[in-house]
């Protein structure tokens, strides 16, 4: 647990150096651009079904009451 909490600190640092350090602006605005160029996929649509199954009548397939018992 340490060693990640450190993993995130020293690359939360690492990109404080890096942007002020480095002037980044510009690839910043052409993965702006990028992006906003790119299209959105639509939601997929999903299928109702015509109709519903029954619940089963027990928690376990094979204990339901479709076999009775007879005497």
């Amino acid at each position: 647990m340490f060693y990640d909490m450190l993993q995130i600190v020293l690359s939360f640092c690492a990109g404080v150096y890096v942007g002020t350090e480095y002037e980044m602006m510009p690839y910043v605005e052409k993965v702006k651009a990028t992006l906003r160029g790119m299209e959105k996929k639509p939601p997929p649509e999903t299928e109702v079904p015509d109709t519903v199954s029954p619940a089963p009548s027990s928690w376990f397939s094979w204990g339901g009451s479709s076999t009775k018992k007879t005497d």
